[in-house]
């Protein structure tokens, strides 16, 4: 804030500043708020009761209805459907009923102050995401796996194994839904 005190009569460094912090913030709030809440998500809001949204972003369920107050976060909201899908927020897009899409820089709004209705109407869609992932070699020269890749493997059975370091088809279903995000019947074909 010095830089604001030293050129107070320059009229374009202040809207430069001020541009700055609000891409800042922008930029924050797309990953979420971190559970900080607006002052107006302080006081208990209206009871939204019946929010339908409609499911297009996984196979599992075609529609569920939410319910929450008004003066719950965006990113509280889209948290919550996205835990009722099966999926990462990162992944959830929310269109209104009118088609516009909630961006990710709303996240710190209330549903309030989104104008959200108890007959709310949500489209919900997955969405892929370029996501830099670093490939490395699973086989070395000799086609063992690397002790990198071993360690990985070691740790997912570990993660998914019963008490008696078996994978059972219950087991092979969570590992799966761990992957993909669907959680398969033990009758699979995935799964023998």
């Amino acid at each position: 804030m010095g830089i604001l005190k030293e050129q107070h009569d320059n009229a374009f460094v202040t809207v430069r500043v001020l541009e700055i912090i609000k891409h800042v913030m922008q930029e924050a709030e797309k990953k979420g708020t971190a559970d900080v809440k607006p002052h107006n998500a302080l006081l208990k809001g209206e009871l939204l009761d019946r929010i339908l949204i409609k499911n297009k972003a996984s196979p599992n369920i075609s529609s569920l209805i939410i319910s929450m107050y008004s003066n719950a976060t965006f990113w509280d909201f889209k948290k919550k459907v996205a835990e009722k899908l099966g999926l990462a927020p990162k992944y959830l897009k929310l269109q209104r009923s009118d088609g516009k899409t909630i961006k990710d820089s709303e996240n710190g709004k209330t549903l309030g102050q989104l104008k959200f209705s108890t007959t709310e109407n949500i489209t919900a869609l997955k969405i892929n995401l370029e996501e830099d992932i670093p490939v490395a070699p699973l086989v070395d020269s000799n086609l063992k796996l690397t002790e990198r890749a071993s360690k990985i493997f070691n740790e997912w059975f570990t993660l998914y194994s019963n008490e008696d370091d078996k994978m059972t088809p219950e087991t092979c279903g969570l590992f799966i839904k761990g992957c993909t995000g669907e959680h398969p019947p033990v009758t699979d074909d995935r799964i023998t």
